[in-house]
């Protein structure tokens, strides 16, 4: 029983990232952003990133992270969340900056 279960644990995590590298390539595509730049933003190889977007391999969160500090709207949309709302946060986040930050 409990090896069913983690089948098809293991089977929603490969749904869920394909969905989010899928989406991923999709934004990359359409707004025309170089991958070779967001392979070097994430801090991994082209063609680690290559294989992400594919399907055939994954990444790390905290190279997730590094994309999000650059192209917040792309991994919100990435993770189904409207862009929009990503570049307000953005915005509020540069104006209401801790003082240790400014």
């Amino acid at each position: 029983m409990l090896s069913n279960g983690l089948e098809a644990l293991q089977q929603d995590r490969r749904i869920i990232i394909m969905n989010f590298n899928e989406r991923l390539k999709q934004y990359i595509e359409y707004k025309g952003i170089i991958k070779h730049r967001v392979a070097e933003v994430a801090g991994i190889t082209p063609s680690a990133f290559f294989r992400f977007l594919n399907g055939t391999s994954t990444m790390k969160s905290s190279n997730i992270e590094k994309i999000n500090e650059v192209w917040p709207e792309m991994v919100a949309y990435s993770f189904g969340i409207e862009p929009d709302i990503a570049m307000r946060a953005k915005q509020l986040n540069e104006v209401i900056k801790p003082e240790d930050e400014a």
